[in-house]
C-alpha cells in the first residue's frame, strides 16, 4: 500500500512537470514567432510602395515652360520662397515658367541658377503657405540592384504626379558628356546613377527615392533606353551654392576609372593592381587637354590622394571637383612606385 502511494505521488509530480514544460515550450515558440514577425516588419522588404508615395507626393511639382513639361521637387524653403530642383534642359528656353503643385495651385517661378554640366537648375517660387520639403538621402550608400521609386509627370499634365518603379542597374556609372558652351566644345566625365525603368520625357527632373523615402538622385539624362540620375550628394553641393548666390569652381580632372574598394579580387588581379592597395582610384581613360592629361597621368595609374584628400569613393572626388583650388597635387602609384604630380590650375583651361 505504501509503495502504491509513492508511485501515485511520483506519477503526479511527473504529470505536473510535463504540463509545466509543455507550457514553457509553447510560450517560447509563440515569443519566437512574434519576434520573427516583428523583425520582418522592421527590416523586411515590402512590395507596397504607397508609403513612399504618400510621404512625398506633396513635395513633387510639375513644370511648364515654352510648351515643355518636366518634373521637380521642393528642395528647401526660406521666408515666403520655395526652391525647386529640376533638370536645366526642361527650363532652358527662356520662357515663362509655371509650377504646378500637388494641391492644385499653379504659381510662376524664376530660373534662379543653373549648371549646364550637371544639367541641373534651381527655381525660385513665391509661396504664402507652408509646403513640405523632401528628405535628402546619401547617394554613396545606394547599391546596384536596389529598388527605387521615381515620382513625376509621365507625359503631359493629364499624367502628372505619376509613380515609376525602377531598379539601380549601376550605382555609379561614369559617362563622357560633350556640350558647347561659350563657343567652346567641352568634353568631360560625369558620375551618374544608371536606372532601369520606363521613363517618359516628362519624368525629366523628377526625384528618385530609396526605400526609406529619401531622395538619392534626379533624373536628368537619357540615352536610348538607358536612364541616368544625378546623385543627390552632388545636388546638395550645387543647390546650396546656387540658393545662396555663391560662385563655385569646377575642377574636372578628366579621368575615368574605378574605385578600388568597389572591385572584386579577380578584377583587381586582372588590372594588375597591387594586392596591398586597398583604396584609391584606378585610371582607365584620360581626356586630352584635361587637368589629368596636363599633369601627366597615364592609364593604369592609381590615384591615392589629391591635395591631401585620400581618394576612396565618389564623395572624395566631389570634394575636389568643387573645391576652390589654384594648384593641384596628386599622389599616384605607377608600376608599384609612388609618385607626386603637381600643376598650377591657373595655367589650364
Amino acid at each position: 500500500m505504501k509503495n502504491n502511494r509513492l508511485l501515485y505521488i511520483l506519477l503526479s509530480v511527473l504529470f505536473v512537470w510535463l504540463l509545466v514544460l509543455s507550457i514553457v515550450v509553447a510560450n517560447k515558440k509563440n515569443t519566437e514567432e512574434i519576434n520573427e514577425i516583428s523583425q520582418y516588419n522592421v527590416s523586411g522588404f515590402s512590395t507596397d510602395l504607397s508609403r513612399i508615395y504618400d510621404m512625398n507626393k506633396s513635395s513633387i511639382v510639375t513644370i511648364e515652360e515654352s510648351g515643355n513639361i518636366s518634373s521637380g521637387f521642393i528642395y528647401s524653403k526660406k521666408d515666403d520662397y520655395v526652391y525647386i530642383i529640376t533638370s536645366y534642359h526642361g527650363v532652358s528656353d527662356g520662357g515663362q515658367i509655371s509650377v504646378h503643385f500637388n494641391n492644385g495651385i499653379k504659381n510662376k517661378a524664376i530660373l534662379k541658377a543653373y549648371d549646364i554640366y550637371s544639367d541641373m537648375a534651381v527655381l525660385e517660387c513665391e509661396f504664402d503657405y507652408d509646403v513640405k520639403t523632401v528628405t535628402l538621402g546619401n547617394s554613396s550608400l545606394i547599391k546596384t540592384g536596389e529598388f527605387v521609386l521615381a515620382i513625376g509627370c509621365k507625359k503631359d499634365l493629364e499624367y502628372d504626379f505619376s509613380s515609376q518603379f525602377a531598379l539601380v542597374s549601376n550605382r555609379y556609372r561614369e559617362i563622357e558628356n560633350n556640350i558647347v558652351y561659350g563657343g567652346t566644345n567641352h568634353r568631360y566625365y560625369i558620375g551618374l546613377i544608371q536606372l532601369a525603368g520606363d521613363f517618359d520625357n516628362g519624368y525629366s527632373g523628377c526625384p528618385v527615392f530609396n526605400m526609406a523615402g529619401e531622395v538619392v538622385g534626379l533624373v536628368n539624362m537619357k540615352d536610348d533606353d538607358v536612364v541616368f540620375a544625378l546623385p543627390i550628394n552632388e545636388i546638395k553641393i550645387l543647390a546650396n551654392k546656387m540658393i545662396e548666390n555663391q560662385e563655385y569652381k569646377r575642377n574636372d580632372l578628366g579621368i575615368k576609372g574605378y574605385f578600388i574598394k568597389d572591385l572584386e579580387n579577380y578584377e583587381i588581379a586582372s588590372l594588375d593592381i597591387p594586392l596591398n592597395t586597398l583604396d584609391g582610384y584606378y585610371v582607365e581613360n584620360i581626356l586630352n587637354n584635361s587637368i589629368a592629361y596636363n599633369l601627366g597621368i597615364q592609364k593604369g595609374d592609381i590615384v591615392i590622394s589629391i591635395n591631401n584628400i585620400q581618394i576612396i569613393d565618389s564623395d572624395n572626388m566631389l570634394d575636389i571637383k568643387y573645391a576652390d583650388l589654384d594648384a593641384i597635387e596628386i599622389i599616384i602609384i605607377r608600376n608599384g612606385e609612388e609618385l607626386t604630380l603637381r600643376n598650377d590650375l591657373n595655367n589650364n583651361d
